[in-house]
């Protein structure tokens, strides 16, 4: 399948989600997908989409979503024609990770 082919159906896929599948982890993985997908042709809409992906998951607590959002909104930054905003999340750990982290380090001796 073409990449333009694999757009076009990951567009539909986003504009045909039900009212009651926004702001779903699917939700999520539909926007990190077409984030990665339109990286290097579309920069500027790759970073919307993907801060729009990490807004979600952190109101969702979703580890995966969260990481995916933030490699693509760095990778945005090296695309040729890439865009100049810096992530909002720098120097910022998952906050789940971070939470289990903190926990089990106070568990260790």
């Amino acid at each position: 399948m073409s990449r333009e082919t694999r757009i076009e159906k990951l567009e539909e896929r986003l504009a045909g989600l039900a009212a009651d599948q926004q702001g779903t982890r699917e939700h999520v993985d539909l926007l990190n997908e077409l984030a990665g997908e339109i990286l290097f042709n579309q920069p500027g809409r790759a970073f919307e989409l993907a801060e729009d992906a990490e807004a979600l998951s952190v109101e969702l607590d979703y580890e995966r979503g969260l990481a995916n959002s933030r490699t693509n909104q760095d990778s945005t930054a090296t695309a040729p024609g890439g865009t100049s905003r810096r992530s909002s999340w720098r120097g910022k750990p998952l906050s789940s990770f971070a939470r289990r982290t903190t926990r089990r380090a106070r568990r260790t001796p």
